[in-house]
């Protein structure tokens, strides 16, 4: 599925944990935060990913628990200024992504991020990357593995 996921956003959430949560320990580190946005090509130092932890750990220990986590993500999806506002800004973007000019992509029927459209955004960014590379990227995201991003996935690179 291309456009929405079935999932409720707390399953969401969940998957997103797992995805980071590198130990399975029911709890992410600063380092495991650090790591998977590496993984995905982004960079985090991990004075930064400390701050990010630090800025929702609840109970003080240094951790995210899913909780925690779940509220750091409704803050990156609503922020401040409005779910509305800030989800019209990520749909821009996600359209700036998905509509680059995609064979795969040009079909009214299904609006997502290929491989192919993010390597030509990328490269039009100055960040020249393969197919595969993009492929490897979008995997990182990709909840239901159907090899595109859709919208809800789109929305955890927000938080990279």
């Amino acid at each position: 599925m291309c456009i929405y996921m079935d999932k409720s956003q707390q399953e969401q959430y969940e998957e997103m944990f797992k995805r980071f949560d590198a130990d399975r320990d029911g709890k992410i580190s600063a380092r495991e935060l650090q790591q998977f946005v590496k993984t995905t090509g982004g960079e985090m130092s991990l004075e930064e990913a400390e701050a990010v932890v630090r800025s929702s750990d609840e109970d003080g220990d240094g951790l995210l628990a899913l909780e925690e986590f779940s509220a750091l993500m409704e803050g990156v999806v609503g922020g401040d200024r409005g779910v509305d506002h800030h989800q019209e800004e990520m749909r821009e973007a996600f359209r700036m992504y998905a509509n680059a000019g995609d064979e795969e992509s040009s079909s009214t029927a299904a609006v997502c991020i290929t491989p192919r459209s993010l390597k030509r955004v990328l490269s039009r960014l100055g960040d020249k990357r393969s197919v595969d590379e993009c492929q490897q990227m979008i995997a990182a995201y990709d909840l239901d593995a159907d090899g595109v991003l859709s919208f809800d996935e789109f929305k955890l690179i927000i938080i990279s």
